[in-house]
C-alpha cells in the first residue's frame, strides 16, 4: 500500500512518537488488514519500504501504530525515520507499507557502553518496565532509548526481529571493554657525563688556596 511521508509536526493529538519506532497511519490500512490484525493476538507490525532515487538505495524500516488517524493516504513517522531513509522534511515523499507478523522475541543480545546501568539493583525488571513502556518489538541494529542508558540490539532469537509482548526475553550483555591505561614510562636514568679531572698534589692544593686568598 502506498502512502505519503508526513513528519512529526503533522500530528494533531497528543500522541508522542519522538525517538521511537512508532507511527500514525491512516484508517484505510486498518480496514485493509483488519483481518490479519485480529487474527494475530500477539500483535503485529509494519513493513516500511523507501526507494531512495537520489541514492539508488532501498530503505526498510519497521514500525507498530499508536493511531489510525492520520490524513488520508499517509503516514506520520518520527523524525528519526527521516534520516534513515537519507530524506528531508521540505519535499514529497511515498513509500510501501505492508503488514508484518514476526515470531515472538525469546532472547536478546545488548551492546551497552554507559555501564551506569549495573547500578541499578534489579536490571532485568528496569529493563522490562523501560522495553515494554516504549517497544513492542525489537530488531537487530535497533537502538533502544530507555532514561539516560542507550542500547544496541545486537543479536535477536529466535529470528532478526520479534515481539516483545507477553514473553519471557532472556537478556544478555555486552559490554564494550574500558580502555586499557596507558603504562608510565619509566623514567630513563640521566646519564652520567664523566670529566678528566687532575690529580692535585698536597702542595698543588696548598699553592691554589694561598693564591684565592691573595685574590680575595
Amino acid at each position: 500500500m502506498r502512502l505519503r511521508i508526513l513528519s512529526e509536526s503533522f500530528i494533531t493529538t497528543n500522541c508522542n512518537i519522538t525517538n521511537t519506532n512508532k507511527a500514525i497511519i491512516c484508517s484505510s490500512v486498518l480496514e485493509k488488514f483488519k483481518n490479519v490484525i485480529l487474527d494475530s493476538p500477539g500483535g503485529c507490525i509494519f513493513k516500511l519500504t523507501f526507494q531512495n532515487a537520489l541514492f539508488e538505495c532501498e530503505c526498510i524500516e519497521f514500525v507498530e501504530c499508536v493511531e489510525f488517524t492520520a490524513p488520508v493516504n499517509t503516514i506520520i513517522l518520527p523524525n528519526q525515520l527521516f534520516d534513515n531513509f537519507l530524506i528531508d522534511f521540505n519535499k514529497e515523499y511515498f513509500l510501501d507499507l505492508d503488514i508484518f507478523v514476526p515470531p515472538q522475541a525469546t532472547r536478546v543480545n545488548f551492546k551497552i557502553e554507559n555501564t551506569d546501568i549495573f547500578k541499578n539493583p534489579d536490571v532485568k525488571g528496569f529493563l522490562e518496565k523501560g522495553i515494554e513502556k516504549t517497544y513492542k518489538f525489537l530488531y537487530e541494529g535497533q537502538i533502544l532509548h530507555i532514561g539516560d542508558i542507550q542500547l544496541l540490539v545486537d543479536k535477536l532469537e529466535p529470528y532478526t526481529i520479534g515481539l516483545i509482548s507477553n514473553t519471557d526475553l532472556e537478556v544478555d550483555f555486552e559490554c564494550s571493554p574500558e580502555p586499557e591505561a596507558e603504562p608510565e614510562s619509566e623514567a630513563e636514568p640521566e646519564a652520567v657525563v664523566e670529566v678528566d679531572c687532575p690529580v692535585l698534589s698536597r702542595e698543588d692544593i696548598r699553592a691554589k688556596r694561598l693564591k684565592f686568598y691573595k685574590i680575595t
